[in-house]
C-alpha cells in the first residue's frame, strides 16, 4: 500500500485502470496476443526472432487462407470469440497463479530467486482434462523453478506436489 501511496496521481489512475476487469480481462489480452506478441523485443536474441518472424508469417497464411475459403464476416463470427476467450482465459490463469493473499513480494535487494519461484506463484489444482490442456499449468510454480519442467508425463510430479502442499 505504501508503494501505491507513494505514487503521483497519474501513476494511481493509470495502475487502478489497468487492473479494472475489463481491460485485464478483456482489452488487455487482445493487445497482448494480437498485437504486442506479433512484435519482437529489441533485446531478443535471434532464436527468438526468428520464431516470431515464424510464427507471424504462419498466422499470416492461415488467416488469408480461411478468410478466402469462408469470407472475412463469417471468419470474424468464428474467430473473435474464440480469440477473446482463449486469451482473456490465459490471461487469467496467469493472475489467479500469482495474485494470492500470501504470494511472495520482495524487493529487488531481498529477492530471491528460490522463494520467488516456489512461494511467487501458485499450486493450482485442475481437473483432468483442463491438466491436458493447459499444459499442466497447474504445476506452474515449478516451472518457475526449473526451467526444462516437461508439461507431458508428469503426473508423479503432480502427485508429489499435491502430497507437500497438504
Amino acid at each position: 500500500m505504501r508503494e501505491y501511496l507513494a505514487r503521483s496521481r497519474w501513476e494511481r489512475l493509470t495502475y487502478r485502470l489497468y487492473r479494472h476487469p475489463l481491460i485485464l480481462f478483456g482489452v488487455g489480452p487482445l493487445y497482448l496476443f494480437l498485437i504486442s506478441q506479433r512484435f519482437v523485443s529489441p533485446s531478443a536474441k535471434r532464436r527468438e526472432r526468428w520464431n516470431v518472424h515464424w510464427t507471424n508469417g504462419a498466422l499470416v497464411l492461415l488467416v488469408t487462407g480461411l478468410v478466402l475459403w469462408l469470407g472475412p464476416v463469417p471468419f470474424l463470427i468464428i474467430q473473435l470469440p474464440i480469440t477473446v476467450v482463449a486469451a482473456s482465459v490465459g490471461v487469467w490463469l496467469f493472475y489467479v497463479q500469482h495474485q494470492f493473499e500470501d504470494t511472495y513480494w520482495e524487493c529487488h535487494a531481498t529477492w530471491q530467486y528460490r522463494l520467488a519461484a516456489l512461494h511467487g506463484s501458485s499450486y493450482c489444482q485442475l481437473p483432468t482434462m483442463l491438466r491436458w490442456f493447459s499444459g499442466n499449468i497447474g504445476l506452474h510454480h515449478i516451472r518457475h523453478l526449473t526451467r526444462g519442467f516437461r508439461t507431458t508425463g508428469s503426473s508423479s510430479v503432480t502427485a508429489k506436489t499435491r502430497s507437500s502442499n497438504r
